[in-house]
């Protein structure tokens, strides 16, 4: 820690000019006052430039210099100032927002003794705390402007502190003894009793208090001594007189005589370390300090500073807070943590300040100085997006944890994958009654959720079918635009929750900032919603680009504002100007400033778009029971009873406050009432009249609604005098009005039963009419009863006719109307009772009807009373009614048993209950079908079973037809199986054999009928030469034993190289020799030389280089690489020589050949009979 002496804020004068109060305002509206010896208030700006001064005031105006001052506090928001007097009052000066402002007293707290000590919160705007001369500390309460006692001591009050929260507050007494006190819980206790008066007190991590013993001494929350440091041995320290702390409470300053001490709190070993009126900057980079003689000093403190990225200088005052300040607009910043050291900072898009500790999170705003510390343990791969103001959004591990800037809790979390600011829309805003915090994110691609932040609670949880791209809350956050993969556009209104497709096609989409607009792109069309209310009324614009952007600018005393879409139309980009009316009108609604919406209406021309609008502020004007506007809008909208019934309501409110003088006419309650009824909430209105005894009033509005049975129940219910005459004017309106059933009604109610069923009849409702006569123990005319009895069939109503003709004991008449109305039920009851011969058709002819109506189940059992049991079975068949259908079967002949039984057998195979499904095949005589059900399941021996069993004599061409339809299904595999079982070897060969599956053919073949195979491999070798398949042919030709047929095979094809191959592998050296000069002799002389030469094939290129009587090279060859050629290249030299008559030679070639016997013959053929008979006996 560096303290720095920074400059002179005020000189010393000579003699004793004590400074007698500082302090530093919170937000730095006017940074810093001080209180001079001739009580005067010094206010300075941030530059410690003095801008503006007032003078105090005595409690008594004739006592002009009779007080000091002993303390000065600004308020939480710097607009006000607390003096701290000797003469037994405090006063708090408003002074303004900025400097030059007219200054009064706005509080005044008068005392029973001196004040002493003076202490301001800075949580608690509204309270103020200060000591007294007697001992008491005192709650000064700026709303009521009232105090109260908090604790009372009977020691005087030398020094106070409050912790950093404002929530604890600590006193020192003449007596040593150091009280705290909770505002909160509003309970005192003596924390401890210091070993001297604690003249110089401070309540930072720790309470420090010190006096004038030269020790100073640290105590925790409960007064236990922590540390302490003991100067009596160091003569330079005098008495401590005043303390003070850091607004973070790392630092705690204590002054003595003319020298401070400075202790800073270490957090890692949590221990206090050391390094005239005291007080601090509220950032903790300055510390301001006011001598006997009057100096006012001003030091920088500081750790150490950093030039951060060339555009901050970062100020480190403690280990947990650093002070930011912007080089370009010299604007200030301070990021704290109350909990741990900073570690890391960073300052993101030149605006947003992110810094951890090795337990919290701190995220700051420098344009507003908000910051906020949570609790956090990340993995340090963290995300942050701020493209929300008021928010931070942080995304780690899958999680979405949402900041408020300037609260200390996390605003909500969220858990999602999809981070893109497309996918997720975040609407915090202060503006209007209630604040708006909600959020909308991705579950997955396709489900969408909004959360309100505030409460927790999901609001809705959307699903879509298509994968969504794009969402968007409005300013409000009651509607939100979303769009899918597809290009689609739709609106989702949260209160109603519905969904509306706004556009099919969508490039472009976007809430106009702080509207309720939509702009959107539709390819070549630009649309425009200037009313949400009504999606279906859009504004078009035809572009011929893309849409890039909205631009705002906003409106100024001199200039207008303008909302522009920009698009980009090739290398030019083009301003489409929107209506700036319908868009301000958005403004204010936002705002709930109704009058300057309804005055932007009434500017503009009405037209679709505005009436809506009209449409909108009249609902929410009504809401907020803004009358006159309400008024306004009807009118405009040509709503002339709505605009005339307002009107009314106004003017009672008008009089109500001339006949009270009281403004609070709209919560009147003739007022609430008639708003009720405008709102159609009549009972509400009833209940408001009745409640103030208006009788006659609550009447008059329903006969005014024309709800006389609700005014008659009232008259009834207050015993009004007019009841008979209420009812006699209802009926006589009743006929009038052709409302006969309600006359009925009336009649009824009243006794009047003859009456009541003829207006019953004329007014077409005979069952009201029979009910009567069922309910009343009285006897009504013949003629009556048949009048009702006819109108009840003549109506349809066949049920109430048959019960009314039961009633008259017309049992025939009854019947009839109960077939009629289908009502079988009460027709079999009764022919039970009075025919019941008539019971079984009655009972077909309903099972016919719930046929018909498709309730075939139920109409099972009615065919069986009615004896009709194939018509039942058929029922259970076709409603699947499986079990019923079995035990009907039961009872059946084999000739009309066997389809049924086909059909349930059918049943139990769809559902794989193939014992079932076997056992009824068989008693369908289909054994056919059974055995196919289990083929297809692949059940082989039990197919198998039912085919020896039932089938013995067919079983083989049952196999082959099951297996031919296999084939054509595509089922090999099970094709073979079937032809194997049965022994059809050649037919399963066959069919591989059609399908080119070789592998499958040779294994059958090899494993049923190896004595066809070698046959069965030259045929598929010789189908694979024809397909020029040649190395799989030859694979064929081998396994058959047939190579030669394979080199013949290359030969044909003119693969010489390959046929050479198979001689080689299959074939003997001289056959090999043999096709390797027919090659070489094919190819011509120099081509096949370098060809057997290239194949390394020495015989043959031997016996080549003989037969073109290359005698030298093949000698030359044979000698070293195939001496058991020398006799035969000696053999063809020799033949060469006597061709060419070198007899001799030939001779010698002859002998070395080891053919002696062709060289007599050669001696023979020339007649040298001597030569011969030579060579002869050599030879012998």
């Amino acid at each position: 820690m560096q303290l720095k002496y920074s400059s002179n804020i005020m000189p010393a004068l000579d003699g004793m000019q004590k400074v007698s109060g500082l302090a530093w305002s919170y937000n730095g509206l006017k940074d810093f006052g001080v209180c001079t010896a001739d009580r005067k208030i010094l206010l300075f700006n941030d530059q410690l430039g003095k801008e503006d001064n007032f003078p105090t005031k005595p409690s008594d105006k004739t006592q002009q210099k009779s007080y000091v001052v002993r303390a000065v506090e600004f308020s939480p928001d710097s607009t006000k100032i607390a003096v701290a007097q000797s003469d037994n009052i405090v006063y708090v000066y408003k002074i303004g927002a900025k400097f030059k402002e007219k200054k009064t007293i706005c509080n005044k707290f008068p005392a029973s003794s001196s004040i002493t000590t003076l202490i301001w919160p800075a949580q608690r705007e509204n309270d103020i705390i200060f000591g007294l001369a007697e001992g008491k500390v005192k709650i000064g309460f700026l709303k009521n402007n009232k105090s109260q006692i908090a604790f009372t001591t009977e020691s005087y009050v030398v020094s106070m502190a409050t912790n950093r929260d404002g929530d604890v507050v600590v006193s020192g007494h003449l007596d040593g003894s150091v009280y705290s006190y909770n505002l909160d819980t509003q309970q005192s206790q003596k924390l401890v009793v210091h070993h001297s008066i604690p003249y110089a007190l401070a309540y930072g991590q720790h309470v420090a208090a010190a006096g004038n013993d030269q020790k100073v001494s640290f105590y925790d929350n409960y007064g236990n001594l922590v540390q302490r440091f003991d100067y009596t041995q160091d003569e330079r320290c005098k008495d401590f007189s005043v303390g003070a702390c850091s607004p973070n409470g790392d630092i705690i300053v204590l002054g003595n005589f003319n020298r401070f001490y400075l202790y800073t709190y270490n957090q890692k070993r949590s221990q206090w370390e050391e390094i005239g009126h005291w007080c601090w900057k509220n950032d903790s980079s300055k510390l301001i300090t006011g001598s006997l003689c009057g100096s006012v000093d001003a030091w920088d403190i500081s750790m150490k500073k950093i030039r951060f990225k060339g555009k901050y200088d970062l100020n480190y005052i403690g280990p947990s807070q650093i002070v930011i300040q912007v080089l370009s607009t010299n604007q200030q910043a301070v990021i704290r943590s109350s909990q741990a050291e900073i570690s890391k900072i960073d300052i993101k898009k030149e605006r947003f300040v992110v810094a951890k500790t090795h337990e919290t999170l701190i995220v700051g705003d420098l344009a507003t100085g908000k910051t906020s510390e949570v609790s956090w343990r990340g993995s340090g791969n963290e995300k942050f997006d701020f493209t929300n103001e008021n928010i931070c959004m942080v995304f780690n591990a899958g999680e979405l944890t949402l900041i408020e800037y300037g609260s200390d809790r996390i605003l909500g979390t969220c858990r999602t994958e999809h981070m893109k600011n497309s996918l997720i829309s975040a609407k915090v805003s202060y503006t209007g009654q209630n604040k708006t915090k909600v959020i909308a994110f991705l579950l997955d691609l396709q489900t969408l959720q909004i959360q309100d932040l505030t409460t927790k609670s999901i609001i809705a949880t959307i699903a879509h079918d298509t994968k969504i791209d794009f969402l968007e809350l409005n300013s409000h956050a009651n509607r939100l635009i979303f769009r899918d993969k597809r290009r689609q556009l739709y609106l989702y209104s949260i209160k109603n929750a519905f969904k509306h497709t706004l556009l099919s096609f969508c490039n472009y989409a976007q809430w106009v900032p702080e509207s309720e607009v939509i702009v959107a792109q539709n390819r070549n069309n630009l649309c425009v919603w200037y009313s949400i209310e009504n999606p279906d009324k859009v504004t078009l614009y035809t572009i011929k680009g893309d849409v890039e952007e909205i631009e705002r600018i906003s409106s100024t005393p001199t200039q207008a504002g303008s909302t522009s879409v920009i698009v980009s139309e090739g290398q030019n980009k083009v301003a489409y100007k929107l209506d700036q009316a319908l868009i301000e009108f958005g403004f204010a609604i936002e705002g709930r400033d109704l009058e300057k919406a309804a005055s932007i209406l009434d500017k503009l021309e009405l037209t679709s778009d505005t009436e809506a609008n009209w449409k909108v502020l009249a609902q929410l004007s009504l809401e907020e029971q803004n009358l006159s506007v309400s008024e306004h809008c009807y009118a405009a909208l040509g709503d002339v009873a709505r605009a005339s019934y307002l009107r009314g309501i106004n003017r009672l409110i008008s009089k109500y406050y001339e006949e009270t003088g009281k403004k609070d006419g709209i919560s009147y309650y003739k007022v609430q009432s008639k708003l009720a009824i405008l709102d159609k909430q009549f009972t509400k209105a009833e209940e408001l009249l009745l409640n103030h005894n208006e009788v006659n009033e609550a009447m008059g509005m329903y006969q005014d609604l024309h709800k006389w049975d609700e005014a008659i129940k009232i008259a009834e219910k207050r015993g009004h005098e007019q009841v008979k005459v209420l009812k006699d004017n209802y009926y006589q309106w009743l006929i009038e009005t052709g409302q006969e059933s309600k006359a009925a009604e009336l009649k009824e109610n009243e006794g009047d039963f003859i009456n009541a069923i003829n207006l019953y009849l004329q007014g077409g409702l005979p069952a009201k009419a029979a009910n009567i006569v069922f309910n009343c123990n009285m006897s009504f005319p013949q003629d009556l009863l048949e009048k009702i009895a006819s109108s009840l069939a003549q109506s349809g109503m066949y049920e109430k006719g048959g019960e009314f003709y039961e009633q008259m004991e017309d049992d025939q008449q009854a019947l009839n109307c109960y077939i009629k109305g289908n009502v079988f039920k009460k027709a079999v009851e009764l022919a039970k009772r009075k025919d019941p011969k008539l019971v079984k058709q009655l009972e077909e002819s309903w099972a016919n009807y719930l046929v018909e109506n498709k309730e075939t189940e139920s109409a099972i059992n009615h065919y069986v009373e009615a004896g009709k049991f194939q018509k039942a079975i058929e029922a259970a068949v076709y409603s699947r009614s499986w079990t019923k259908a079995i035990q009907l079967l039961q009872n059946q002949s084999a000739e009309v048993s066997r389809p049924y039984y086909r059909q349930v057998a059918k049943h139990y195979e769809d559902v794989r209950q193939y014992d079932f499904a076997e056992k009824y095949y068989i008693k369908a005589n289909s054994p056919i079908e059974a055995f196919e059900m289990y083929v297809k399941a692949s059940k082989w021996d039990k197919a198998l079973s039912i085919a020896r069993e039932y089938l013995p004599e067919e079983i083989v061409q049952l196999y082959l037809n099951q297996g031919k339809k296999f084939e054509q299904a595509g089922k090999y595999k099970e094709a073979e199986k079937l032809y194997l079982t049965v022994q059809e070897y050649d037919t399963a060969i066959l069919m591989y054999q059609n399908l080119s599956q070789y592998e499958s053919v040779i294994r059958i073949a090899s494993k049923f009928t190896p004595q066809k195979l070698k046959d069965i491999h030259l045929g598929i070798a010789k189908k694979l030469e024809r397909e020029n398949v040649l190395k799989r042919a030859e694979q064929h030709y081998i396994e058959a034993g047939s190579w030669h047929l394979a080199m013949q095979m290359y030969k044909t094809h003119n693969q010489w190289e390959e046929a050479i191959r198979c001689c080689k592998m299959y074939g003997s050296e001289k056959e090999t020799c043999q096709q390797a000069k027919l090659w070489a002799e094919s190819l011509g002389p120099d081509a096949g030389l370098k060809m057997l030469q290239r194949l390394n094939l020495v015989d043959a290129l031997i016996e080549y280089q003989s037969d073109r009587h290359e005698f030298e090279e093949a000698f030359k060859l044979a000698n070293l690489h195939a001496k058991h050629k020398l006799q035969d290249v000696h053999f063809k030299y020799a033949c060469h020589l006597e061709d060419e008559r070198r007899y001799k030679e030939a001779e010698e070639n002859f002998i070395k050949a080891g053919k002696a016997s062709e060289a007599i013959n050669m001696y023979e053929h020339l007649g040298d009979y001597t030569s011969a008979c030579y060579k002869n006996c050599s030879s012998i």
